[in-house]
């Protein structure tokens, strides 16, 4: 299993300290591939076409995901955060209602995949946050590669 072989379970059960569960799994999701392929592609290819269009339609978002680290510029209460993307420097909104409902301002970064809606964004869920500083240091040693 995904588990063992990351090395964090003797068993197939998996069980981490803390929050550390989330971002684990989102990986798993949409980094961890067999064959060329992650969970989501192979549910796309092999698993039943989903007959609901909105099942459809996010299905399309999730083989869309993108890994990002955002930093979150700006909030608009209620909706979401103007957020750039530290990796690529892309500028986007991001619909979370609760990082919308406090300060930013630039202090903190999410880390982990987010989800294409049109032409705005949506968090998996399975994120974590920094601090812009710990974000510098992550984007510095990634460019030194």
């Amino acid at each position: 299993t995904v588990a063992r072989e990351l090395g964090v379970s003797e068993t197939d059960a998996l069980a981490l300290p803390g929050g550390m569960n989330s971002p684990l799994i989102d990986c798993c999701v949409h980094e961890w591939t067999e064959g060329g392929r992650n969970m989501v592609r192979r549910y796309a290819e092999d698993g039943p076409r989903p007959r609901d269009p909105d099942a459809r339609e996010a299905l399309g978002s999730m083989l869309r995901a993108r890994f990002m680290m955002l930093r979150m510029d700006d909030s608009l209460p209620g909706a979401g955060v103007a957020a750039t993307d530290l990796l690529t420097g892309d500028e986007l909104f991001v619909f979370d209602i609760s990082m919308s409902m406090s300060p930013q301002g630039g202090k903190i970064v999410v880390v982990g995949h987010a989800l294409p809606v049109g032409d705005r964004w949506m968090l998996t869920g399975g994120n974590d946050v920094l601090s812009t500083e710990e974000a510098r240091r992550l984007v510095a040693a990634r460019t030194m590669q």
